[in-house]
């Protein structure tokens, strides 16, 4: 379910071998990703293009007080900065050694719905078990907790029975007609 969700991701992590084992898992896995480094986002001038998926570490920028607090207005401002509105579906996956925080997160993000487009669901992972242990029940784990969203387990499914439909239409469709000069016209 969620590897025929996630097309691309973006993460945002301050610390790029954090980020080694992810970019492993999504290349092993066919998975078009970015990286970014906060420090990108200081002065931008750019929009970030829809992504399926947010990687983002809570801990991004060193030069503000280190608590939940703080670092959660500094991801408010780069969203309202790369993210702004008309962005398209996503969700975020909080990537951070603090998954206590959380809930802090959640809630601070979702009162800015005039500023930026909003997230479909937010779910964490923490940081630390797969530095130690490794990525290789990276998918699974993102499942296990989008199992526990009913609205963004409903959102997913929706959204890949709609491609697999899509796909399925546009097939029919062309099958009607096997020569491509008769197609042309």
């Amino acid at each position: 379910m969620i590897k025929n969700y996630i097309e691309t991701v973006t993460i945002i992590d301050n610390t790029e071998s954090e980020v080694e084992g992810l970019i492993k898992i999504f290349k092993k896995n066919n998975i078009l990703y970015e990286y970014f480094h906060p420090i990108k986002f200081e002065g931008v001038k750019f929009k970030l293009k829809n992504r399926k998926l947010i990687f983002l570490d809570l801990y991004l920028n060193s030069s503000i007080a280190q608590n939940a607090a703080s670092q959660i207005s500094s991801i408010r401002n780069y969203f309202k900065k790369i993210i702004g509105k008309k962005f398209g579906l996503y969700g975020i996956v909080l990537w951070t050694k603090h998954p206590e925080d959380l809930k802090e997160f959640k809630e601070k993000i979702f009162s800015d719905g005039d500023e930026y487009t909003l997230p479909v669901f937010i779910v964490g992972l923490n940081k630390n078990h797969y530095l130690l242990n490794g990525f290789s029940n990276l998918f699974k784990d993102i499942k296990n907790e989008l199992e526990q969203n009913v609205p963004a387990n409903f959102f997913i499914q929706w959204d890949n029975a709609v491609k697999e439909g899509k796909i399925q239409v546009i097939e029919d469709l062309y099958s009607l007609v096997n020569k491509y000069e008769t197609r042309d016209k």
